[in-house]
């Protein structure tokens, strides 16, 4: 039986399932799970608790760390899709995609973290140089930090 079945059978219309309910399936089937839980705006709430509950029981689990981040995304929520780009990479390691690496850098450009997005930027640009969109987020990033930089200047 699917998470998703159990989860209706036993009348999870909000946050009241168990951790045994959810221990006993994997990060992929309770990703799924939320998946189809965003689907129906009445059960955001449930979704994202259990997008909470998944990652509490596999906290190193990529599947678990990026759909927590993407309902993080949706909500806008930048804080908590750096909290969980950041172990995201780490755990990647190599295998790091550019498209990790821009969201990263787009959730410190929204926390107003400049010095950190250039640095992961800087990192992303050596291990993939071709990527458009990472160029043109540096030199937005470049733009920006002079304007700063002369703002600050007394003149």
């Amino acid at each position: 039986m699917s998470l998703y079945t159990e989860l209706m059978n036993h009348g999870a219309s909000h946050i009241s399932f168990h951790e045994a309910l959810i221990k006993r399936f994997e990060p992929e089937e309770i990703c799924n799970t939320i998946k189809t839980l965003l689907a129906e705006p009445q059960h955001h709430d449930l979704a994202r608790a259990l997008g909470d509950a998944g990652l509490s029981l596999y906290p190193e689990s990529e599947d678990m760390l990026v759909i927590n981040a993407m309902m993080a995304m949706l909500r806008q929520d930048w804080d908590t899709v750096f909290e969980h780009m950041k172990p995201l990479l780490t755990v990647r390691g190599e295998r790091t995609t550019a498209v990790s690496y821009r969201i990263l850098v787009q959730a410190l450009i929204k926390r107003l973290d400049y010095s950190s997005a250039h640095s992961v930027l800087t990192e992303a640009l050596s291990r993939y140089p071709d990527d458009e969109d990472m160029q043109s987020v540096h030199i937005q990033l470049l733009e920006w930090a002079e304007r700063l930089d002369q703002q600050q200047r007394p003149q």
